[in-house]
């Protein structure tokens, strides 16, 4: 894995589904290999993906 990307969440079996980039690589990046949206609204990880997002195109 690569310095400037931080694993915020793995599979059962250890593999990543979720990083999130250095600011000082990249301002926002966030990647999943699962489908959030899945979760519900009322989901945390659902909800803070969704917010941030919002958050930085607003900028």
């Amino acid at each position: 894995m690569p310095n400037h990307l931080r694993v915020i969440a793995r599979a059962f079996d250890g593999l990543p589904e979720a990083v999130v980039m250095d600011k000082s690589v990249n301002p926002f990046m966030i990647a999943v290999q699962f489908h959030p949206e899945l979760l519900g609204e009322e989901n945390v990880i659902y909800h803070t993906m969704k917010s941030s997002f919002y958050n930085e195109i607003r900028k």
